[in-house]
């Protein structure tokens, strides 16, 4: 090893050692929910290179309540909905605020669709944004074998209709409808809590999906603290 190389390594040694030195003694950062800049443009382009150009149905889980499913789906519909040429809608059970002030009680959802009571662009509502459209899936629990059969239909009428549909589904412990869905979309992405979910947990959960006929494309991982501050991530 030439002078040069000892001084590198030394100084990649004396670098590793700040950093850990730091992480021990540092308070962490709040927890991340959002996605960066950097962050946004690499999940969109590992769905772009695994689901393609055209449309699909994305479904987006997490193995336990709480990891921040639901605000990923919206992250990603969000970045979906300017990045793609066509619509693209968010289904889910969590409601955000709609331009055209529609109440509650009155709305139309997924299980009006699944009876055969409401049709697709009855139960498609623009976001308060209009960044994308959202379709209101409460009630899913209650799927009968009847209403579950409708779920294929379902699905293609979504891919005819629009560019790209983000699925937010429930927890995969409690909820087996997460594997019913998982088997009509294109690809699934799963969502875990730093520091709080195991490996054993998510392959337990990559392969259950995968049993069901879907595709595990990827994992987002979720509310990060950061133990070292980004400034000093930048200058190491």
């Amino acid at each position: 090893m030439n002078r040069t190389s000892r001084v590198t390594s030394v100084f990649g040694r004396i670098r590793q050692l700040l950093a850990d030195l730091l992480g021990l003694f540092a308070m962490p950062e709040p927890p991340k929910y959002f996605l960066t800049g950097r962050q946004e443009y690499s999940l969109r382009l590992a769905i772009e290179q695994q689901l393609g150009p055209d449309p699909f149905l994305l479904g987006c889980f997490s193995c336990v309540d709480g990891a921040g499913a639901s605000t990923v789906s919206k992250e990603i519909a969000h970045l979906l909905g300017a990045s793609r040429s066509g619509d693209v809608a968010l289904l889910s059970p969590v409601w955000s605020d709609m331009s055209e002030g529609t109440a509650v009680d009155r709305r139309q959802c997924v299980q009006d669709f699944l009876r055969g009571d409401a049709s697709l662009e009855e139960i498609a509502y623009p976001s308060e944004d209009r960044a994308f459209f959202q379709i209101d899936d409460r009630g899913r629990g209650s799927m009968d074998v009847h209403t579950a059969s409708r779920l294929e239909a379902l699905a293609g009428e979504l891919r005819e209709r629009f560019a790209a549909v983000v699925i937010d589904l429930p927890p995969m412990e409690p909820h087996p409808d997460t594997l019913l869905y998982s088997r009509y979309t294109d690809g699934m992405i799963m969502v875990l809590e730093s520091e709080v979910d195991r490996w054993e947990s998510a392959q337990s959960a990559k392969q259950a999906v995968e049993s069901s006929g879907g595709k595990l494309i990827g994992a987002v991982i979720n509310k990060r603290r950061q133990y070292v501050p980004q400034w000093l991530y930048r200058v190491l």
